[in-house]
């Protein structure tokens, strides 16, 4: 049996599929984003607060309450009263957000200011973001694919509002696409006032880039990347936070 986290389910050239980070199947590195093919039948196992999404190609996937995913969940409800299947997605987000506070209280105890904290699954993406502002605070801040004419594009952790932080990397995909290695991932912006960023990877190994050689971010672990260990800004005229730009060199 497969997990799927961040877990969502739409539909796909109108069938009913699962989207969401993939675990524990040999065809994708561990954090992986896909679709499934068309789900057959969902299970509820309610004693373990999951779903079972049983699909075409004979797969089976975990997606436990705790990991819905918020987007578009309308799209989730219509899925579920398509095929009579009765979860309380209330309870499901509650789940979610207990936990996310959970976590928030606890890197209030660990982080200094001036520190963000990422969880990845693997190089692909980044799922949550948590920054200490100089009165003690962790707040969340918001993680968004960047827009441009590119299929695949760079991960924005960034502070619209406040301007506390403007953390930018290229992730493993746009860094295979460019060419280089596929196990990595490279920073291409570092605001004023971020001192070290803290990556939680919940997937696969993969290598931060360094300015002092690469740096190994294993699973299950939490590896620090310091201020120093950036490698300089590669952006021109950017939408970023504190007014930096420069050009762009690869």
């Amino acid at each position: 049996m497969f997990e799927l986290k961040k877990w969502r389910l739409g539909f796909y050239r109108e069938r009913m599929v699962g989207y969401g980070e993939c675990f524990g199947n040999p065809q994708f590195p561990d954090g992986f984003p896909v679709h499934t093919s068309r789900i057959l039948e969902i299970m509820v196992c309610q004693e373990k607060k999951e779903l079972r999404l049983h699909t075409h190609s004979g797969s089976c996937y975990r997606a436990a309450f705790v990991e819905l995913d918020p987007y578009d969940i309308e799209k989730t409800r219509e899925v579920l009263r398509s095929m009579k299947v009765d979860v309380d997605l209330a309870e499901c987000l509650t789940l979610g957000s207990k936990r996310a506070e959970d976590e928030r209280l606890c890197l209030e105890k660990q982080l200094l200011s001036g520190d963000l904290y990422i969880k990845m699954p693997g190089g692909f993406m980044i799922d949550e973001a948590y920054f200490k502002k100089g009165d003690g605070a962790v707040v969340p801040i918001s993680v968004t694919r960047h827009v441009s004419t590119f299929s695949r594009d760079s991960i924005l952790v960034t502070d619209w509002e406040q301007g506390l932080c403007d953390f930018r990397i290229f992730p493993v995909e746009l860094c295979e696409w460019l060419d280089e290695s596929s196990s990595m991932v490279k920073a291409y912006h570092w605001s004023n006032g971020l001192n070290t960023v803290s990556i939680e990877n919940t997937g696969d190994d993969f290598e931060f880039q360094g300015a002092r050689g690469n740096i190994m971010c294993r699973r299950g672990t939490v590896t620090i990347i310091k201020k120093e260990d950036f490698t300089g800004e590669c952006l021109i005229s950017p939408d970023v936070v504190d007014g930096k730009s420069c050009i762009f060199r690869k």
